[in-house]
């Protein structure tokens, strides 16, 4: 894009008179621009409005590096380039004194509307009735407004953070999210994500009890609804991941003691995933890191860190922890910067099982008070981002000797079919499954909760998750005798 140029200003005539004017008499008029664009504008054929001190003075204009040349005002151009311009006018009186100090405003043409895309948020039939949605542009200096139909149609400034999350939790129906980007010079682009909260199909007629005889001498009979709804509150439910947004490493462990803990607590599982996203593989300090998605960059060394302040404050004597257990996620993009070769993603995806490995042993080696603690890897795979082979770099390191735990992807497959005729960066469908369920082939080698006799009710196994959607299943307890075993992934 066209970054912004200064206001309009005064400069002094370098070039000499060419129309037969006289520059620098004694009394020459003064010139001023009255009208026009001045720093970025989107309109290619831009109109200069200008007087003078003196009304029967003449004009001449000059555009860029061109000669003045006799002009009047309004003095108009068609289909200027993309770029920097600077126009000049100068007035002179009857006696050929021209305005020594033309007057000029520098302005730059940017037709070229700003990319926006949704980064995250649900699509299809959800029930969660507060979805979170991310977005971004290519530009850094646009700003964002954000609507949302039909309980908020009118755009209106978005969070600054780049996350959008309806103000009050909706009701059950059909909505659509939309978020525009607008650049410095008015050009604007919008996406639309359309949702639909808690939809049902309804339920046949007739289907609420049994029909003809049924040899019912009086005892209840649980009916279809009933079993239904009993299935609902038993079901798993989606979990939303927690996008990072730290400028520092103690504000980095903050969001993960405080904030994304609060964020999980919301979740009505017993198993919970407290899935926290660090943005794309880098190097900080010529080391493999993570940058997030607002730009700061961290070493894995903060990460763990991070990961150990969300273990502190889920312990059972910490103030976070209410009942059941939780998987502490380290999850990731696979947005990898251009410079990467497969080997460094590789070796990426196994720093960040290696961190995952060690808040394990970290959550192990602190007793009781973590055992209802597990840990997991996850990767948020989207076609447009990378390539396949890429990205399978990145899940292969990931998933290396089962280290971190179980690994899922929760990545919307956008930009494929039935959005596009075929998906983005020669992905199929058939790529995505495989880094999908790459994390499910197999056992883990790595134990990811555990309970005693003397855990109490509220210690529950992690479990697993379903891939892709990243949704907490609950796993029962394995009770050999008197003794818990600790849970071990399997697969989902």
């Amino acid at each position: 894009m066209i970054a912004a140029l200064p206001a309009a200003v005064a400069l002094a005539a370098t070039d000499p008179p060419s129309d037969g004017i006289r520059a620098g008499t004694v009394g020459a008029p003064d010139t001023r621009i009255d009208a026009g664009p001045s720093g970025p504008t989107a309109d290619a054929s831009p109109s200069f409005a200008f007087s003078s001190s003196q009304p029967a003075a003449r004009f001449a204009c000059s555009l860029d590096a061109a000669p003045f040349a006799p002009c009047a005002s309004p003095r108009a151009f068609t289909e200027l380039p993309d770029g920097a311009h600077t126009f000049r006018v100068r007035a002179s009186d009857a006696s050929g004194g021209a305005d020594p100090t033309p007057a000029s405003s520098t302005f730059a043409v940017d037709t070229a509307p700003p990319t926006v895309s949704i980064e995250s948020g649900p699509a299809g039939v959800v029930s969660n009735p507060l979805p979170t949605f991310t977005f971004a542009s290519d530009d850094g200096s646009a700003t964002f407004t954000c609507s949302l139909r039909p309980t908020s149609p009118t755009f209106a400034p978005c969070p600054a953070n780049g996350q959008y999350e309806p103000p009050a939790p909706l009701q059950n129906g059909g909505y659509s999210f939309s978020v525009r980007a607008t650049d410095p010079a008015g050009n604007s682009a919008a996406a639309t994500r359309r949702f639909t909260v808690g939809a049902e199909a309804p339920e046949p007629a007739g289907a609420s009890g049994p029909t003809g005889a049924t040899g019912n001498t009086g005892q209840a009979t649980e009916t279809s609804t009933s079993k239904m709804a009993r299935f609902k509150r038993s079901a798993p439910q989606p979990v939303p991941a927690w996008y990072m947004t730290a400028r520092s490493e103690r504000d980095l462990r903050r969001q993960a003691r405080n904030d994304a803990c609060a964020f999980a607590r919301r979740q009505s599982n017993r198993t919970r995933v407290l899935l926290m996203d660090f943005g794309k593989p880098s190097r900080h300090h010529g080391a493999l890191g993570t940058q997030l998605r607002t730009g700061t960059e961290f070493a894995n060394q903060d990460i763990l860190d991070a990961l150990k302040a969300a273990a502190d404050a889920y312990r059972t004597n910490g103030k976070c922890y209410s009942r059941g257990s939780a998987r502490i996620t380290y999850g990731n993009t696979n947005n990898m910067p251009n410079w990467m070769s497969r080997r460094n993603i590789r070796k990426a995806g196994r720093h960040q099982s290696r961190m995952s490995d060690r808040l394990h042993t970290y959550q192990r080696r602190h007793g009781r008070h973590y055992r209802h603690e597990g840990v997991a890897v996850a990767s948020d795979v989207e076609p447009q981002w990378n390539k396949p082979k890429a990205t399978k770099a990145l899940v292969h390191g990931a998933i290396f000797h089962r280290r971190g735990g179980l690994f899922f992807n929760y990545g919307a497959a956008s930009n494929c079919p039935p959005e596009r005729s075929r998906c983005a960066n020669k992905w199929s469908l058939r790529n995505l499954g495989q880094v999908s369920t790459a994390g499910s082939r197999g056992r883990s080698r790595r134990s990811t909760a555990a309970c005693t006799p003397s855990s109490g009710p509220g210690c529950e196994s992690a479990g697993t998750t379903s891939i892709a959607t990243a949704t907490a299943s609950p796993e029962p307890l394995r009770r050999p005798g008197s003794r818990c075993r600790a849970a071990r992934d399997g697969r989902s």
